[in-house]
């Protein structure tokens, strides 16, 4: 079971950054300690766009915060959004 949880958050290089689609976010269904929280989301027509600078916290499982990170990092190769950084 792991023992650490560390959580990173994914940012829009422009604030506030509005209504770019986030493709990527099924990539999480089924996949056991990893999560996916929204902050600057919203839900539209075209689906789920940012709605401002800091748009996604991954949060992922290890058995030390130096697997945690890891696994965060592999996790955050997935294409949420157009132009991206992450702060760690």
């Amino acid at each position: 079971m792991p023992a650490v949880c560390g959580s990173w958050p994914v940012m829009a290089i422009r604030y506030p950054m509005k209504g770019y689609v986030i493709n990527g976010l099924e990539k999480f269904n089924g996949k056991d300690g990893y999560y996916c929280f929204h902050a600057g989301t919203k839900l539209t027509d075209k689906g789920i766009v940012t709605n401002g600078g800091r748009v996604l916290g991954v949060d992922s499982q290890g058995a030390t915060l130096k697997e945690a990170r890891a696994n965060a990092y592999e996790d955050n190769g997935m294409d949420h959004l157009r132009e991206q950084i992450h702060a760690s």
